[in-house]
């Protein structure tokens, strides 16, 4: 009983550990966590897009200077 509850949490841990013994594991998990950020990344390019279509509509809002140069910097982040 004690060694199965051993043998239990040790996969638990090693679950959330998300331990690797070989690096294309690890390379696995990279590909994974890069692909997540391009989503984000994207996702938040999108936004920044409405607002300036928004910006465009709307010209009493004033937001264009500061939603400019964050999309252009995201822009140019994912260009390089």
């Amino acid at each position: 009983m004690k060694f199965s509850l051993f043998a239990l949490f040790s996969k638990i841990a090693d679950l959330i550990l998300k331990k690797s013994e070989n690096g294309e594991k690890k390379q696995e998990i990279q590909e994974v966590k890069i692909n997540i950020f391009k989503t984000c990344l994207v996702n938040v390019m999108y936004v920044l897009v409405i607002l300036v279509f928004i910006d465009c509509i709307y010209p009493k809002l004033e937001l264009s200077d500061y939603i400019y140069s964050l999309l252009e910097k995201i822009l140019n982040y994912m260009m390089a």
